[in-house]
C-alpha cells in the first residue's frame, strides 16, 4: 500500500511541476515511478514514508502557490525580423551643373598586400 502511494504522489508531484518542460521529458518523468517500484519495494519503510511525505508537501506547495499568486502577463508578441540585411540605398544622382567627374564616380582599385616570402 506504501508504494501504490508512494507512486500515486511521485506522478502527482512530476504534473504540477513538469508544466514548462518538453512533453517528452515529462512523458519520462510520469513513467519513472512506475519504474522505480521495483527499486524502493527493498528499501526501508520509513525512508519511502520519508519521500512520501516529500511529494505530497511539494504537491501542497504547489497547488498553494498557485492560487496565491497571480500570474503575470505574457510580453507582447513581437514581429518577427527578417535574418536578410536591408538594401542599401543609392547613392544621390551628381547634379547637372556638375561636369566634371567626381573622385567618387571613379572606380577604386584595391591593392592587396601579400605575405613576406609568398611566390607568384
Amino acid at each position: 500500500m506504501l508504494l501504490a502511494i508512494y507512486a500515486a504522489s511521485q506522478i502527482a508531484s512530476t504534473l504540477f511541476m513538469s508544466t514548462t518542460m518538453e512533453r517528452t521529458q515529462r512523458a519520462i518523468l510520469l513513467v519513472l515511478p512506475l519504474v522505480f517500484i521495483t527499486v524502493v519495494a527493498h528499501f526501508p519503510a520509513g525512508l519511502v514514508l520519508y519521500w512520501m511525505t516529500t511529494n505530497l508537501w511539494t504537491v501542497g506547495q504547489g497547488l498553494v502557490t498557485r492560487r496565491l499568486v497571480p500570474k503575470t502577463p505574457a510580453p507582447p508578441k513581437r514581429e518577427p525580423r527578417s535574418s536578410r540585411t536591408p538594401p542599401k540605398e543609392p547613392p544621390p544622382e551628381p547634379k547637372a551643373q556638375d561636369s566634371k567627374p567626381t573622385a567618387a564616380a571613379k572606380p577604386q582599385v584595391r591593392r592587396v598586400k601579400r605575405k613576406k616570402g609568398a611566390r607568384r
